[in-house]
Formats: structure tokens, sequence, C-alpha cells
């Protein structure tokens, strides 16, 4: 059984075409399609989509109120004749965003990047070479994880911090937690989120802490919670 897959778009000559095109993914499984917030909704509902192909405006609202109102969609490709959408769309990391109209071609690269994402997300796997999009005041750009070395909580902001470098983003750690947590990237204390591959060693630092000694030079100390899940780590 392949990945479940919902379409969602209002356009029945567009629609059909992006069936036929889905069908021919041998390790996708189409589950429905829909065409109107409500009925997406639904459909998410009762099948539970593992991705979800979205067109942007369709009647009753937006794509993006599909995502507000159903379950979680792990996996969103975007499909619009609209540009005007595409920052909001990576904000909430979607894997692509589609053009139309686009062909075959267009599409199998679509597919190419969630079958990418899918692979580092599956359990125990981790890419360094995986982006991930963030914003920076009103511009939004790709980050390559392999230039992180850990997060800071900056009040209603989070420090993107690597070697000899620092940016500020529009984030919250708890978000950034959810999206990267429990592979490579661990809640060391209720500010920072590491990156495990770039910690150099590690030293006991106090009653039940660890001082981490990052590649780029930074020391951090992680809380007594922190100190439990990294040793949780190290022991796996």
């Amino acid at each position: 059984m392949g990945m479940k897959t919902l379409i969602v778009e209002d356009e029945a000559i567009s629609r059909e075409a992006l069936a036929d095109m889905v069908d021919n993914v041998p390790w996708l499984e189409r589950v429905g399609v829909a065409d109107s917030v409500s009925s997406a909704v639904r459909a998410a509902c009762s099948t539970q989509p593992d991705v979800l192909f979205l067109d942007v405006k369709i009647p009753g609202g937006s794509g993006f109120d599909v995502l507000q109102r159903g379950p979680f969609i792990p996996h969103v490709i975007f499909t619009t004749a609209h540009r005007d959408f595409a920052v909001d769309a990576f904000e909430i990391n979607a894997v692509d965003y589609l053009l139309k109209p686009f062909g075959r071609i267009r599409f199998e690269a679509a597919i190419e990047k969630l079958k990418a994402r899918t692979a580092a997300s599956e359990p125990g796997k981790f890419d360094e070479a995986r982006t991930m999009m963030v914003r920076v005041g009103k511009q939004v750009f790709p980050m390559s994880l392999s230039e992180i070395d850990y997060f800071r909580a900056e009040g209603d902001y989070v420090s993107v911090c690597g070697p000899g470098s620092s940016r500020l983003i529009s984030s919250n750690l708890s978000d950034l937690e959810q999206e990267l947590g429990g592979q490579q990237f661990v809640r060391v204390h209720r500010s920072l989120l590491v990156n495990l591959q770039h910690i150099r060693f590690l030293k006991p630092e106090g009653d039940r802490r660890l001082r981490l000694m990052m590649r780029g030079g930074d020391e951090l100390v992680s809380s007594r919670s922190g100190t439990k899940l990294l040793t949780a780590f190290i022991q796996r």
C-alpha cells in the first residue's frame, strides 16, 4: 500500500490531469478528491492522507483554511495559478509549489522532493543535506541543516547559530523541535535546540548538567531534563 494521497482542486480538467499523474506513481495511493474547503476537510478527516495536493483558491476559502481546519497533514504540495502565496506555502514547510499550468516533468520533480523528504523523516534517518525554509522579516529563504549548530530562543524569535554566525528568524523553538526533534536535534534546555552531530565533546557541569562544546567554539549548558535526553541519545 502506498502513501495515501488526497487531491484538492476545484477545476475539473486540472483535477483529472493531476489524478492521472498521481495514479501513475506506484508508491502513491489516491484516496480521494475534493473541490472545496468543506469537502476537503471532510475527506481529510475520513482518509487521514499522508500527502495533500492542494490548490490555493478554492470555494469556501483557501487551501490554507483546509490545513487549519483539518487534521495534521505531514506533506503538502501546492498546485495553483497564483504566485503570490509561495512565501506562505514555504513558511509552513510545503514540499513544493507547482504553478499552473505544469506538466509531467515538473510534477515528477515535486515527487522527487517528496520522496527525499519522506526518506529523511523515517525513524533512524536524518539528512543534513536537507534544507528548511526560514523567515527573516518579510523574506523567506532556504537554509541547510548542515549550517546549523543550534537554535536559541530569543523572546518571540529564534537565533539560528552556526560557526561564527547567527541569524534571527521569525519562529519559535517548540515548532522547530516538532519539525526536527527526535532525529538529530535535541532540546537540551528550554531555550536551546542542539544539532547532535555538531557537538565536539561533553563534560560534566555542576549537579546533573552537561557543558556542550560545539564545533564552532560555542559552549552551551544543558538543563537537568536536557541532560537526561542527551544521555538517552548517547546510550542508543
